[in-house]
């Protein structure tokens, strides 16, 4: 209930705060913290970075290939220059014109434009985010058999086959 005193800072309290905070043009102004350690501009930049950073190790160890590091390399920087333009906006403009140009009311210079079309930006590909379920499914009914086969009717096979290979049976 008192989040200060583990270190955070929040932001929006109220649910139309909450509400409001979901138009916003970045993911940034939506987070709805920061720490004692890191503001919210720490917090995008390290995760950008650490999307880089990532990518960098799937493709060196042959996880994607290096047509998809190069497209996502792309992206990430594309999403982390995005962030920057649009703090520039954000900083340097009335916030009224922001709510003007979400509603269509005022045109942007190229840059601006831009920036706002942050649905094609991400840091992974949609496919990097669905669990595994087919692979990791569990059947517990499946693997009780499984384990009672492997414990009581295997070993009992072979101790039976071994006793009448011997001719002990």
């Amino acid at each position: 209930e008192n989040p200060s005193d583990f270190g955070y800072k929040l932001f929006f309290k109220t649910l139309e705060e909450h509400r409001r905070a979901l138009y916003s043009p970045s993911w940034k102004y939506m987070l709805n913290y920061q720490t004692r350690w890191m503001d919210r501009d720490q917090i995008v930049e390290t995760s950008y970075n650490a999307a880089l950073e990532l990518n960098q190790i799937k493709h060196k160890h042959g996880i994607i290939s290096s047509g998809d590091f190069q497209r996502m390399k792309k992206r990430i920087e594309n999403s982390l220059s995005t962030s920057h333009t649009i703090d520039k906006f954000m900083q340097n403009e009335n916030p009224d014109r922001l709510e003007e140009y979400l509603s269509g009311e005022v045109n942007l210079n190229r840059e601006e434009s831009d920036a706002f079309q942050v649905e094609y930006y991400s840091v992974c590909e949609k496919e990097e985010l669905k669990w595994p379920t087919r692979i990791f499914s569990f059947n517990l009914p499946h693997y009780l058999l499984k384990l009672y086969s492997l414990v009581f009717i295997i070993p009992n096979f072979i101790r039976n086959l071994l006793m009448e290979i011997s001719g002990k049976r």
